[in-house]
């Protein structure tokens, strides 16, 4: 399991804050804002998470993260 910590959840927030657009992460039936850290931080675990985005490099650069 990929959690979620204190150590990368600011990563996922700063990589998202540089899209021009919205950035939202899915998991399960939850959706959040990747520009706040408090619905990273909720979500937990990156297990299961989807990105949200128009913008392709920023998605993946989101998922390296956690790879």
């Amino acid at each position: 399991m990929k959690y979620i910590h204190a150590g990368n959840a600011p990563l996922v927030v700063d990589i998202a804050n540089k899209a021009r657009g919205d950035v939202y992460l899915h998991k399960d039936k939850v959706t959040v804002d990747a520009k706040s850290i408090l619905g990273v931080m909720s979500l937990v675990s990156f297990d299961g998470v989807s990105v949200e985005t128009e913008e392709q490099e920023i998605a993946k650069a989101i998922v390296e993260v956690f790879e």
